[in-house]
């Protein structure tokens, strides 16, 4: 999910990678009827499911897609931010990852998802 609107902004991106964009999703459903209502919802959906997420701080749309990956266990569940550099190397990386304090309420607790067991309890 992204608001860029220049195509060749994610160029290098794609000589390593396979990139999404909403386009693609449209364009695999083209006879699927949907509101634009769920659009949102869907971009938050599939970034949920990536490998790695990097959002915007202060976002709930971001916000809602790290709790999402929580849920669901993503495989890296960090909180990763565009307008920090990271090395790659965890043991650095790490030291980036917010902290829920007072000053940053608006962060999502990964204690929310960490605790939970899925002991088939709930079904």
């Amino acid at each position: 999910a992204t608001d860029e609107t220049n195509d060749g902004f994610f160029d290098a991106l794609r000589e390593k990678h396979t990139v999404y964009q909403w386009k693609d999703v449209v364009r695999e459903a083209q006879n699927v009827q949907y509101s634009d209502k769920v659009i949102n919802i869907i971009e938050q959906t599939i970034c949920a499911g990536g490998r790695r997420f990097f959002g915007t701080q202060k976002s709930t749309f971001t916000s809602y897609i790290f709790r999402m990956r929580g849920y669901i266990g993503a495989p890296d569940t960090n909180e990763y931010w565009h307008n920090i550099q990271y090395t790659g190397m965890k043991s650095v990386d790490l030291y980036a990852q917010p902290k829920v304090t007072g000053n940053n309420y608006m962060m999502e607790d990964p204690s929310m998802w960490e605790d939970l067991v899925d002991d088939g309890s709930h079904q």
